[in-house]
């Protein structure tokens, strides 16, 4: 087609080169479209078509970039393997080794334990030689029955202070009885200062077994016969009652606990922001910086106190009516997940 039979949209590009929208093949085509609806539902339908090829050539980039990752991880997981067995070979060898501290240390703890067993070992031969030999002679004087003439030096009488494993109580109580001993020495026996003295001394021992005879085996408690109200309230332990009357006067209530609504929230004022916070992901909204639990008396009330409505005769009333529920989206909302973004031109391939 010559530059002379182009139409008039198209003299500006006759003396130079065609473009892409001014090709013969794009003039014929669009002389196959009537009216300009035609046109714009093909053109409309052609771009669909370039977005659909453009997504699809994305969609293959995404695949074997993720493929590429898959083996990195898992080259990553086989070399950190690698790693882990080759620090555990080392290690064992190092425990393996014996070096001068690890040969040092062995030594002293064999010796520890061989003067432990010997010490064993001499508790048990002093206590068969003290103890046990002395009662078998005993026991073999009297089975037998026989008169030895011969005079034996060995001790058959078997001492307190002969058994080696109770030897440190039989010296604590030596030790005892010395400082009785020495303690009547020192002080005197009371004995001596005449009746007066032993009429003291008598009197403070009625005072002190009276005291452990009346005392009381169980916390301080007030009667069953004045547990009431009143009694309670009257008492000096009321401390209720008395918390009551603070109140009523208009003074503050004071506890060393931390009590109410919003307390634990931390402190903010400074302009630094406490970490730890929830975000609450709906999907209508994006709540950040939420305190959870902290908020209100949601940690002491439980789930039913935020729905708590007047027509329910208590906190969980409101959760088990089926007539009065709230409805809408906020509540579909709360109840289900968010899920993750689809995109609908990649779920058709």
């Amino acid at each position: 087609m010559s530059a002379g039979s182009l139409p008039v949209g198209d003299e500006a590009h006759a003396s130079g080169a065609l473009t892409a929208r001014h090709t013969s093949a794009t003039v014929a085509r669009r002389k196959e479209y009537k009216t300009p609806e035609d046109l714009a539902a093909a053109k409309a339908e052609f771009q669909r078509q370039q977005k659909r090829k453009e997504h699809t050539v994305k969609h293959k980039k995404m695949l074997a970039i993720r493929e590429r990752d898959e083996e990195k991880v898992r080259e990553r997981a086989v070399h950190s393997q690698q790693i882990r067995e080759e620090k555990f070979r080392e290690m064992m060898d190092n425990i393996r080794s014996n070096d001068s501290v690890r040969v040092e240390a062995a030594h002293l703890i064999q010796q520890f334990e061989m003067e432990q067993e010997k010490k064993r070992q001499n508790v048990w031969g002093e206590w068969d030689r003290e103890v046990s030999q002395r009662i078998e002679l005993q026991l073999k004087k009297y089975m037998e029955r026989k008169d030895d003439d011969q005079v034996s030096t060995y001790r058959e009488e078997l001492y307190a202070s002969d058994d080696p494993s109770k030897r440190c109580l039989t010296e604590q109580k030596a030790e005892e009885s010395f400082m009785r001993a020495a303690k009547l020495i020192i002080q005197g026996n009371p004995a001596l200062g005449g009746k007066e003295n032993l009429k003291e001394q008598l009197r403070q021992r009625e005072i002190i077994e009276k005291a452990v005879s009346h005392r009381a085996t169980t916390r301080p408690v007030l009667p069953v016969d004045q547990w009431g109200q009143q009694e309670l309230f009257a008492g000096p332990y009321g401390y209720f009652a008395q918390r009551c009357e603070r109140m009523d006067r208009g003074e503050p209530f004071h506890s060393t606990r931390r009590m109410g609504a919003d307390r634990h929230i931390p402190d903010e004022t400074d302009g630094v922001q406490a970490a730890g916070k929830k975000k609450e992901k709906s999907r209508s909204r994006v709540n950040y910086n939420h305190m959870g639990m902290l908020v209100g008396d949601h940690c002491k009330m439980g789930e039913a106190y935020r729905h708590k409505a007047p027509h329910g005769a208590g906190s969980a009333a409101p959760m088990q009516d089926h007539y009065f529920f709230d409805k809408g989206e906020a509540v579909v909302d709360n109840e289900f997940p968010v899920g993750k973004k689809c995109y609908p031109h990649l779920m058709a391939i």
